[in-house]
């Protein structure tokens, strides 16, 4: 039978339209290659994002946050690979309430004792009066969970005052216990002999210390200045008894003192347990421990200088703070490239040219970057910039355009011609270090190619190389012959063919 002429038709018609409907790559526009050496990669950089709360339960990636309407959303962003620790963390803004509920009281129903609940501390010693222990939720980041435990400014030579915390018996184990602190240390006098004491029931103790004349580093020292976010760790057992109050054998911990002598002491704490038998992790950083010029992967335990610590990503974190809230979250080296931009914000068109001899092609790119404002989100240093991918001869047009957010890229003619900034091939160009979140900006460039730097922008992968990148897709012709196939077999199968 003769394959009817008007059937022909159709089918090419459906060709056309199978054609058009074949999918596009969703991880990034396919205006160009952007895997190659010539590609053009404009992009708004930023030194430094502040995330006000990332919640690990609901976030996997550094570059999430809660916009405005309180759901989780991702940035159009990677991050500088050249970067090796991105994440900034403060240990004190760390939002869990697993890092002070100490101990837990399993045999007591929808009962737990808290270290970071003021109602169950009591003050002691000679100069007790001079003392106090309060709540201090949300100093140090709203959330927060903290006690403060704090003279009142008078404390002298032989004064000596302590905050108590005895809601919990440990009688085993003692010295394989490894208690943490995690301390913001707001007033240190410099006579002050501050200390954190772990207690036994007939007055041992292994005490830790908070004095400005101790070396930060050693393993008996909290702190030895004012600051925030030190967090402290150690065995018990490598720690000295005193037994000057006991039998000379530490054999329990009933107690946890936070003490004063001669002077004052003013300290926030956000965390604290003694039953742990193994070490709380903070991250992982990477640092070049050895001097060979490779990096290590470094366990991040204690943090004796005070401030954030940089991670390498927040995977190596403890499994305690799975659920955690990190409040005021940095991240370092935020990239706002055109390669991730969506399609309708990127215009490519490579094609041939007659006014300059020495290169028969252009390639023309518009380009619409905006760094997402959001009320969690602080930004630092942003930039637009560039890499200069050819000489800056071959630039016939390069220039841009603050605004412009819902202006066709043909209607703009309002531009700020950008030549003066162009250096040498490989050079990282600044072309605005004004930049602001929130702001659209819109870059255009010409710059001439030759025939095979075309076909080397041209290659992606399958995706049209001329025109918007909007208009250009990936065509899965073993889709479209299948579904050929198919349908030729049902029009055989009614003997229309």
């Amino acid at each position: 039978m003769k394959l009817n002429t008007k059937i022909l038709s159709s089918l090419a018609v459906l060709m056309a339209v199978l054609m058009v409907m074949a999918p596009t790559a969703a991880a990034q526009n396919t205006a160009m290659n952007w895997g190659s050496d010539n590609a053009i990669h404009t992009q708004l950089y930023e030194e430094r994002l502040d995330v006000a709360a990332h919640d690990r339960a609901e976030m996997s990636s550094l570059t999430q946050y809660y916009d405005d309407s309180g759901d989780v959303t991702e940035l159009p962003a990677t991050l500088n690979e050249s970067i090796n620790n991105s994440a900034a963390v403060r240990a004190d803004r760390i939002e869990d309430d697993d890092l002070g509920i100490f101990p837990r009281k399993d045999n007591e129903a929808n009962n737990t004792a808290s270290a970071t609940d003021a109602s169950e501390w009591t003050t002691g010693g000679a100069n007790s009066s001079k003392v106090s222990v309060s709540q201090a939720d949300g100093s140090t980041a709203s959330g927060v969970t903290a006690i403060q435990v704090a003279t009142d400014g008078t404390m002298a030579a032989g004064d000596e005052a302590y905050g108590s915390y005895s809601n919990f018996s440990i009688t085993t184990d003692a010295e394989k216990r490894l208690p943490y602190v995690i301390v913001n240390v707001n007033t240190l006098d410099s006579a002050t002999g501050g200390t954190v004491e772990f207690v036994d029931a007939d007055g041992d103790k292994k005490v830790a210390h908070i004095n400005s004349s101790k070396t930060a580093s050693d393993a008996d020292v909290v702190a030895n200045a004012t600051g925030s976010g030190y967090l402290w760790q150690e065995r018990l057992a490598d720690l000295a008894t005193d037994g000057s109050a006991g039998d000379g054998t530490f054999d329990g911990i009933e107690e946890i003192r936070v003490s004063a002598v001669d002077g004052d002491l003013d300290v926030t704490i956000t965390g604290l347990d003694a039953e742990r038998k193994s070490e709380l992790v903070l991250g992982e950083t990477l640092e070049d421990t050895d001097d060979d010029d490779d990096l290590e992967t470094v366990t991040i335990t204690e943090v004796y200088t005070a401030g954030e610590v940089d991670l390498n990503g927040l995977s190596g974190m403890d499994a305690l703070f799975s659920d955690a809230v990190i409040h005021d979250l940095g991240v370092k080296g935020v990239v706002y490239d055109a390669e991730d931009l969506k399609s309708e914000d990127v215009e490519v068109t490579i094609e041939e040219q007659d006014q300059y001899g020495s290169y028969p092609q252009h390639v023309e790119v518009y380009y619409r970057l905006e760094v997402p404002a959001a009320i969690d989100l602080t930004h630092t240093g942003l930039e637009l910039r560039q890499e200069q991918s050819f000489v800056d001869e071959r630039y016939a047009t390069i220039e841009y355009v603050e605004g412009a957010s819902d202006t066709a890229f043909s209607d703009i003619d309002s531009w700020t011609d950008l030549s003066g900034s162009l250096g040498d091939v490989g050079d990282t160009l600044s072309l605005d270090s004004t930049v602001q979140a929130g702001i659209t900006y819109v870059v255009h460039e010409d710059i001439l190619i030759n025939d095979d730097e075309a076909s080397d922008l041209a290659d992606t992968g399958g995706a049209a190389s001329g025109g918007a990148a909007g208009q250009s897709g990936i065509t899965s012709w073993p889709v479209i012959g299948a579904l050929f196939v198919a349908i030729l077999g049902v029009l055989k199968r009614f003997g229309i063919v």
